[in-house]
């Protein structure tokens, strides 16, 4: 018995000594604006910091190439409430004035002229009533979850949009309106559920009515990054001062009340802590963690979305349009909507062309659902001929100069992305967000942390909740070292 002791007390000693060769207090695993955000803040606290990136370079869904951005593309809510806004205020980041999209419009409507999928043009004053019937049901949805009715858990956004749309119209007045005007009014209604579905980033079958409006819209519009958000990206990794490696997949991250190993293909990392990054996709799709994440915290997982959008650039040789004047909506009908053969449709989820800063020559177009992870798996030359067809059959200018070049990241498609920005399902409970956030093995203990927009409760699938998240996993450590 005695000799038994003596083998445990050595053994226990050897752990304590094996676990003292750390390479780090804190390993953080993605090298995205949250665990950017975390690195500088634990720097700030005096706390030694390893950051491994999957990718050859930093940004995570932050991708600036060139004068485009190919992931994220404004800061939303240029605002003091706004901590992303706030330090690309400080680092100078913003130009001598403040640039924010919508500027230079006379009113609230959208600009450019909304076109039927039989290239006729549909009247301004339509358009206009259409768009506040949409901005009322917008706002309608937004409410549910701040007007707490827990009835509307489980409806989807889809579902709810359908029926306000049928409501609306029937308010319309026949005396008001000729019977061909209220039939433009519901196919412009209709057809502006994929700009919905293009913010919300997925099919809104899928989407929590009820959580929609958890995420809160701050003030201050949304905001252009001069030289792109990669400068706030390098600004970030000038700030953090710490240890980062590219190109360093984790395989495996082992935690315990102790401390964490996180393994990569070619070499282990030991820590005390360790802030986990990756995005929700690649939460879903990859068994990362031993021992498991608590059931709670895999049930959240599991009841969320990761996006799917695939964001289109299109550039032209002879642009057709004036500055200013390049945007082009679409107005499919609902025979279009409803019978589209998705996803290889997958142009009938296209919602419309729109200028990019910046530019003189290029348009962007979204690609929505089952549709986008399709058309990121497509090649240049099908989706520059679909381009093409759309914007000759919508204008009715079968003459119309065509796009040549397409630039894109296709994120459906990335393995260490799997995805664009979060958002919650029918499934999802806003419990979830705070079991995310929540660290293991214990609050009082915190050795393995999430982090990343899909962890922040109040702006999920916003930058500033990335950066917000990663500060806060990065102060429960500060805190618990001090203690």
């Amino acid at each position: 018995m005695i000799k038994l002791l003596q083998i445990l007390h050595f053994v226990n000693i050897l752990t304590r000594k094996v676990m003292s060769m750390k390479d780090a207090d804190v390993i953080i695993v993605g090298g995205g604006i949250a665990g950017l955000s975390a690195a500088v803040r634990l720097k700030e606290h005096g706390i030694k910091t390893i950051l491994l990136e999957a990718k050859n370079r930093i940004g995570g869904r932050i991708f600036t190439d060139g004068k485009l951005e190919l992931g994220a593309q404004w800061i939303h809510g240029g605002c003091p409430g706004n901590p992303l806004f706030n330090y690309a205020s400080t680092k100078k980041l913003l130009g001598s004035k403040v640039k924010r999209v919508g500027d230079d419009q006379e009113d609230d409507y959208p600009t450019g002229y909304f076109y039927t999928s039989q290239g006729r043009i549909i009247d301004r004053d339509i358009s206009n009533k259409a768009w506040d019937i949409y901005e009322n049901i917008n706002d309608e949805t937004e409410f549910s979850f701040k007007n707490a009715e827990p009835s509307l858990q489980g409806q989807s956004l889809g579902e709810f949009y359908k029926k306000r749309v049928k409501e609306e119209i029937r308010k319309l007045k026949k005396d008001d309106y000729s019977r061909n005007e209220m039939k433009d009014i519901e196919m412009v209604v209709e057809s502006l559920s994929l700009m919905l579905a293009g913010y919300l980033g997925d099919s809104l079958e899928e989407a929590s009515l009820y959580l929609y409006g958890s995420s809160e819209e701050l003030p201050g519009e949304d905001v252009v990054v001069p030289d792109g958000l990669n400068s706030i990206i390098n600004a970030l990794a000038q700030d953090m001062d710490s240890n980062f490696e590219l190109e360093k997949p984790v395989e495996k991250i082992k935690w315990s009340s102790e401390g964490v190993e996180v393994v990569t293909k070619d070499r282990v990392y030991n820590a005390d802590h360790a802030i986990v990054t990756v995005p929700i996709g690649v939460l879903q799709t990859q068994d990362l963690f031993s021992p498991q994440l608590d059931d709670k915290k895999k049930r959240g997982i599991e009841n969320m979305r990761g996006g799917r959008i695939s964001k289109i650039f299109l550039e032209f040789d002879k642009p057709f349009w004036n500055e200013g004047e390049g945007n082009i909506n679409f107005v499919w009908t609902k025979k279009d909507i409803d019978g589209a053969n998705l996803p290889e449709e997958w142009f009938k989820t296209v919602n419309g062309f729109d200028e990019v800063e910046g530019t003189n020559d290029t348009l962007i177009m979204w690609v929505v659902g089952s549709a986008a992870e399709y058309v990121d798996k497509l090649g240049d030359k099908e989706i520059l001929e679909q381009a093409g067809k759309l914007l000759r059959r919508f204008t009715g200018d079968p003459a119309l100069s065509l796009p040549n070049k397409v630039r894109r990241h296709p994120w459906l498609a990335d393995p260490y992305a799997l995805g664009t920005w979060s958002y919650p399902s029918i499934y999802s409970t806003h419990q979830d967000y705070k079991e995310l956030s929540t660290p293991l093995p214990s609050p009082t203990v915190p050795r393995l942390l999430l982090a990343g927009e899909h962890v922040h409760p109040q702006y999920w699938s916003f930058m500033h909740g990335a950066r917000l998240s990663g500060i806060e996993q990065a102060d429960k450590i500060a805190e618990f070292m001090k203690k």
